[in-house]
């Protein structure tokens, strides 16, 4: 029964990890997107794909916690610990999105660093 569990937690990791390089690098790069100079996709759709997509994989990993793994005590813990860590993203996603985390502050050091080394 432990090389089952083994076998089921690597796909569980490569998804979640997967599904995260998906939402951090899709959503900004849709952002991004610009046709001779003319942004296509507002900043706001970004955030909103970031939302969505961090709101999937709580979901999906609490899904496979509460249903998929139901007797496998160590693959539902897990789920738990990945739906957790979606939740973490989702939650400063969302502090940003919100206004209550700016970033003003690194944007004017990383400004001024290259202003000083002459860029």
């Amino acid at each position: 029964m432990a090389k089952l569990d083994k076998a089921v937690q690597f796909p569980v990791h490569l998804f979640n990890w997967a599904f995260l390089a998906l939402v951090l690098i899709s959503a900004p790069y849709v952002a991004s997107l610009q046709l001779g100079g003319v942004q296509l996709v507002a900043t706001r759709t970004a955030q909103y794909l970031a939302i969505g997509g961090f709101g999937l994989g709580v979901m999906l990993n609490f899904l496979g916690a509460a249903f998929l793994f139901r007797g496998k005590a160590k693959l539902r813990r897990l789920c738990w610990q990945w739906c957790f860590i979606h939740v973490a993203f989702l939650g400063a996603i969302l502090l940003v999105f919100w206004g209550y985390v700016h970033f003003d502050w690194l944007r004017e050091w990383l400004s001024s660093a290259a202003d000083s080394m002459g860029l």
